[in-house]
């Protein structure tokens, strides 16, 4: 699910900032320009009786020949999710559109962090139902007894 999540920003960002998309680790010999996608950091919390609730906290980060083009990136694509109101399309893993969408808080921040490189940080909360043990249904209820009038 969180794939799913995570796939769904990254071709948000391509669509956005059209460049080589990296995943797992930075190759020694990276293309640049390109985005790096890391693990986001989670932190999960009780939400409901029924369910709990994880926030994803994703450090995007944009590498450009020029620090300033990374930063204009990084903020092109923050600028295109603020303009969304946050709402992103969820895509199946073929890449098309599955039909549900998830929702990006919209405290997006981009900084410069080295030459070349800048970070564009996202967060979003994600509900995930408890697991229950199955029970057997009651079939009926019958009492004997008075009322009192």
């Amino acid at each position: 699910m969180i794939q799913d999540e995570i796939s769904s920003i990254a071709k948000f960002c391509y669509d956005k900032n059209p460049v080589k998309i990296y995943f797992d680790r930075i190759p020694q010999n990276m293309i640049v320009p390109c985005m790096y996608f890391p693990e986001p950091v989670v932190v999960s919390s009780a939400d409901t009786i029924c369910a709990y609730l994880n926030v994803y906290q994703l450090f995007i980060k944009a590498f450009a020949l020029k620090t300033q083009d990374a930063h204009r990136a990084a903020h092109t694509i923050a600028e295109a999710i603020r303009k969304s109101r946050g709402v992103i399309p969820v895509i199946n893993q073929d890449g098309t559109q599955s039909g549900g969408f998830m929702q990006i808080n919209m405290d997006i921040e981009t900084k410069p962090l080295d030459e070349g490189v800048a970070q564009l940080s996202l967060k979003w909360k994600s509900r995930y139902w408890y697991e229950r043990e199955t029970q057997t249904i009651m079939g009926s209820l019958k009492t004997t007894g008075w009322l009192k009038e």
